[in-house]
């Protein structure tokens, strides 16, 4: 029994140790989603700024369910793990006690074989009553271990008291830790139907304003072909500075522009986001459109919804080759890094000239907000004349 209680409390640690990595896992997943969820209610906040429904509303709503939905996920993970330990931890105190009642029973039987020797008289005639020298010796060597035995019986037993009162102690513990995300569950299971209902009413909103928002589409189709038209001349321009007249439809490089072009494609998926804070608003390519049925979006870059006054920063190392202004997008910016371009629209304010060497991670303008109280960023990355997606090239925040 005693081997059997090792061998089970071995095996149970070594599940426990691993679901301890899971679950250390799930509650870094869990204070992410949190942290998101609280950076995304502030800009939701903003949005309401104005009471005017928007798309910036919407998609912020949209953002922040999917962060509560993310998190109760998380949270009843959490709970499915803690519910597992527990009933391990139920199954080991069982099998204490189990033992524990075997142990007792091995030692009530030690006591009363040993009060048949209660004195030293019976010990001494038992010892001394054997017939050969050596039948004395196995008999003191008997009495000698025995008397061990009980008191190593004593010890086991005490340990395997103290071991089953911690195992309890862990019990009550874990069920407190459950009663308590369970309430964080409940309360965000709440905020989620809360958040639903918005979102619902402010679709049902937007979509009486189907023309107001035809109307924004097209205002929108035509500055993207204007800044695509100027991403490309500025582009265009700059491989034939480099190319010193010869036929080329990409940048020359040089040995250190080359290393730098490198250096930028080896970053892929690493890079620091454009602003700290915020999310995609507006994926690459063509989308559907968020309230209209049938209507779609193409989109040259993405954009990012993020805080009001926020600060725009450089992806990479590189020389600025463009700042200007373009009506309904605001400042521009372009960054050449090699063959690779980025690009930075919706700003306020620039910071940074043209031929400027920038570092990454340097401010080069600040975020702007419309009249709807949406703060976003528009950002691309080309490669030569070849529009790509950027979202692939940042670091992942999920």
């Amino acid at each position: 029994m005693k081997v059997y209680s090792v061998l089970f409390l071995l095996l149970f640690l070594s599940f426990y140790a691993s679901g301890q990595k899971s679950k250390s896992q799930l509650e870094r997943e869990k204070k992410e989603n949190l942290k998101k969820i609280t950076e995304t209610n502030r800009i939701l906040k903003q949005t309401k700024t104005r009471k005017r429904a928007s798309i910036g509303q919407l998609t912020a709503l949209k953002q922040q369910i999917s962060g509560t939905e993310k998190l109760i996920s998380s949270i009843s993970k959490e709970i499915d793990m803690l519910s597992g330990e527990m009933d391990e931890i139920e199954m080991i105190a069982e099998a204490m006690q189990k033992d524990l009642e075997n142990l007792k029973k091995e030692y009530a039987l030690m006591v009363y074989t040993a009060s048949k020797f209660h004195n030293n008289y019976n010990a001494l005639y038992f010892i001394f009553s054997a017939q050969t020298f050596n039948q004395l010796f196995k008999r003191y060597n008997y009495l000698s271990q025995y008397s061990s035995e009980r008191k190593e019986q004593v010890e086991q037993i005490e340990k395997v008291q103290e071991t089953l009162l911690a195992e309890k102690e862990r019990l009550k513990n874990k069920k407190q830790e459950k009663d308590l995300l369970l309430a964080t569950q409940r309360k965000q299971n709440s905020s989620l139907k809360s958040l639903t209902e918005e979102k619902n009413k402010l679709i049902a909103e937007l979509s009486s304003k189907e023309s107001e928002l035809n109307k924004e589409i097209e205002e929108r189709k035509e500055i993207i072909k204007k800044l695509e038209k100027l991403i490309a001349s500025v582009i265009e321009s700059e491989i034939k500075k480099t190319s010193k007249g010869t036929a080329s439809n990409k940048v020359t490089l040089t040995p250190e522009t080359e290393l730098l072009s490198s250096s930028f494609e080896g970053n892929k998926s690493k890079f620091f986001w454009p602003v700290a804070s915020g999310f995609v608003s507006q994926k690459f390519g063509v989308q559907e459109h968020a309230v209209l049925k049938g209507v779609k979006i193409d989109n040259s870059g993405i954009d990012i919804q993020t805080n009001k006054g926020e600060e725009v920063r450089s992806i990479f190392d590189g020389i600025v080759e463009y700042v200007g202004f373009i009506p309904g997008f605001g400042n521009t910016i372009m960054i050449k890094h090699g063959e690779y371009f980025t690009v930075y629209s919706k700003l306020s304010k620039v910071s940074v000239e043209p031929e400027q060497k920038i570092k990454t991670k340097q401010v080069i303008g600040e975020v702007l907000t419309d009249n709807d109280g949406i703060s976003e960023v528009h950002f691309e990355i080309w490669k030569n004349m070849v529009k790509l997606n950027p979202e692939v090239w940042l670091f992942d925040k999920k």
